[in-house]
């Protein structure tokens, strides 16, 4: 289980934070050289945290 954050201020939309979070799991997963990556999380969750910035 691996846990990565990533600060990004400049995010148009609630469905550009959800892709580029997605992105920044799978570029995770293959830095580790993993076979599969699950990447888990919540939109709405995703969506709060973007309007707090």
């Amino acid at each position: 289980m691996v846990l990565k954050t990533v600060i990004h201020s400049n995010v148009p939309s609630p469905f550009a934070a959800e892709a580029y979070a997605c992105l920044e799991g799978t570029k995770l997963g293959i830095s580790l050289r993993t076979q599969s990556v699950k990447l888990m999380g919540d939109s709405k969750t995703i969506k709060k945290k973007v309007g707090r910035l």
